[in-house]
């Protein structure tokens, strides 16, 4: 995410020294979704519901539909991925339904949902 932001930033420093303007617009939304993403991605704990949101992508589910989560996974293309990081947690709810999160701290956020649902199973990415 950080390479992105970086290319995206000098793409508009480029355009801004070569008096490019008219390639302005075409990179404000994109650095600006860019933006969005890295600073508004949020994972909410309330009660019994497991919140997120990143960038377009939002959602919720209850704790007790978790199933398993795999801690160190990093999910390039299946799951939904409400992450701006590698290596963070794949969460397994309900029958088929999985979403990918980056929380700061992958152990301390197992560790809140399990005290919610001590049937979660948990295991690491090499153990798979």
């Amino acid at each position: 995410m950080y390479t992105l932001l970086i290319i995206v930033l000098a793409l508009l420093v480029i355009v801004v020294i070569f008096n490019l303007y008219n390639l302005t617009v075409a990179l404000i939304f994109p650095a600006g979704l860019v933006v969005w993403t890295f600073v508004g991605t949020r994972y909410v704990i309330e009660g019994n519901t497991f919140k997120y949101r990143c960038g377009l992508l939002s959602g919720e589910f209850q704790i007790d539909s978790i199933r398993e989560i795999i801690k160190g996974e990093t999910v390039w293309i299946g799951a939904n991925k409400a992450a701006t990081a590698t290596r963070g947690l794949l969460i397994k709810y309900n029958k088929f339904d999985d979403v990918y999160v980056s929380p700061q701290d992958n152990d301390e956020m197992v560790e809140v949902l399990l005290s919610k649902n001590t049937a979660i199973k948990v295991s690491t990415a090499h153990d798979q």
